[in-house]
């Protein structure tokens, strides 16, 4: 059974890279692709993927409520998130509402392949400098 991924980024040649890449593995499937969140949304909600790999600098709604609305309708959705820099304060915001793993965009394709494998069988994904910052500024309960 294929690892089905919708993929939002509203950079038409990083987005089609990002589908080619994915479209190699042979336990991969990209079920969905669009450059804008609003109609993203509603296709999600559509195709129901087992992964999304969204830009978090998309125009329309901010990351964060997109990242809330898809984790509220599609609870076993798994979301990763990419960022064009590292922001370690939005990377915090990004997986306390909701995502399963958070990138920079420059990452190399092994590790965009082993976050996706990641998420599917548990249940975070993060890079060193983005599990380093979590792991020293948690939020206590």
């Amino acid at each position: 059974m294929s690892i089905r991924i919708f993929v939002v980024d509203k950079n038409t040649i990083y987005r089609k890279s990002l589908c080619l890449l994915i479209e190699e593995q042979s336990d991969m499937e990209i079920v969905g692709e669009i450059g804008n969140d609003i109609t993203a949304f509603y296709q999600i909600q559509q195709l129901s993927p087992d992964i999304i790999i969204l830009d978090n600098d998309i125009l329309d709604l901010s990351s964060i409520d997109l990242i809330q609305q898809i984790s509220t309708v599609l609870p076993h959705t798994k979301i990763i998130a990419l960022q064009r820099w590292y922001d370690k304060v939005f990377a915090s915001k990004l997986f306390e509402a909701g995502v399963s793993a958070c990138l920079q965009k420059n990452i190399h394709s092994k590790n965009i392949k082993l976050a996706i494998y990641t998420v599917m069988t548990s249940s975070t994904y993060t890079g060193n400098r983005v599990a380093e910052y979590i792991q020293n500024n948690r939020i206590r309960t």
